[in-house]
């Protein structure tokens, strides 16, 4: 299918005027059945091909949607679609998305159409873009609540902790499971992560008295529930108990987040000025921090870092 791009734009317009059905008018412009070319780095349809091939496509379509996430793509639309094996059956009715993403699964050149017109780099960047909003708006909706002046419930401040953590999860088990990416994506993750300790750390206050006295509870403190004294939760993943975006930060290859030197530093000495004896955990991250940069430091003149070869942990 040498012109499978024109071919789909040609039944945009039949579709929305029901003038053809999408099966019978694709296989009329495919024309006799004929083995699509080989194309490199396609493999044989065999079942786990197959699998990869649905996780891209999830990729893929999930950009078209400023908010959905590939997962999210995957639970509302693919994971409740029955299986699909011929071009005859993939028309979903009001669903463009879902029409295509069978389309691509059963016919490995609309796949190719699809995977040139959204390249992985475009997706990573939307991830991220769109994991970025949501920080955003978890920690919006912490403000607009103390905006209010009526007092910050406690399930408020937990929910964005939790939010927080679950996000930046995310974030880097994506990074993971992504080809490696560009320099100037991982240092645009990176910023994300850096600027989120920065939002963190400036509110660093008992949220039910404004900039009164901090709070010694952490249900009131954004803060203190992620970094100063964090739960500790024996039953909850790791990535709910780690030392917050830190643990995920300092095995990222250094010249990831080295233009973030002196933001790091302002942090580090932020900690450090402003701890108190009831935020166990502030001395231990600021001590990562240090290490961090003191690590950056003795090794920023090699030619060639070990830290540049380290990938991060798995999830």
């Amino acid at each position: 299918m040498a012109n499978v791009n024109l071919h789909l734009s040609q039944l945009f317009p039949l579709i929305s005027g029901h003038e053809a059905s999408l099966p019978s008018r694709l296989n009329e412009l495919r024309g006799p059945d004929i083995e699509p070319p080989e194309t490199p780095g396609v493999e044989p349809a065999d079942a786990s091909n197959l699998f990869a091939r649905s996780d891209a496509l999830c990729d893929m379509l999930s950009t078209f949607d400023h908010r959905i996430l590939p997962e999210e793509f995957r639970n509302n639309f693919i994971n409740r679609a029955p299986a699909i094996s011929n071009l005859d059956d993939c028309l979903e009715p009001w669903n463009l998305s879902v029409t295509i993403y069978r389309m691509a699964m059963v016919d490995v050149a609309v796949f190719e159409a699809l995977r040139r017109t959204v390249p992985p780099h475009l997706c990573a960047n939307r991830y991220m873009t769109k994991q970025k909003s949501r920080l955003d708006e978890a920690i919006d909706r912490l403000d607009q609540a103390e905006q209010a002046r009526t007092g910050v419930p406690a399930a408020i401040v937990i929910d964005c902790a939790r939010s927080l953590r679950i996000i930046v999860h995310q974030l880097c088990q994506d990074r993971n499971k992504r080809p490696p990416l560009a320099a100037d994506q991982t240092s645009y993750l990176s910023t994300i992560l850096v600027d989120l300790i920065r939002s963190v750390c400036a509110r660093n206050r008992d949220l039910r008295v404004g900039d009164g006295p901090r709070a010694r509870s952490r249900n009131h403190n954004l803060y203190t529930c992620l970094i100063g004294n964090p739960p500790i939760e024996p039953t909850a993943p790791d990535y709910m108990n780690d030392a917050f975006v830190v643990d995920r930060l300092r095995v990222f290859p250094s010249d990831d987040w080295k233009h973030l030197f002196e933001d790091l530093t302002n942090i580090r000495d932020e900690i450090v000025e402003r701890a108190t004896e009831h935020e166990r955990a502030s001395p231990a991250y600021a001590a990562i921090l240090e290490e961090m940069l003191r690590e950056y430091t003795m090794h920023a003149e090699e030619p060639s870092s070990s830290s540049s070869q380290m990938r991060m942990p798995g999830p």
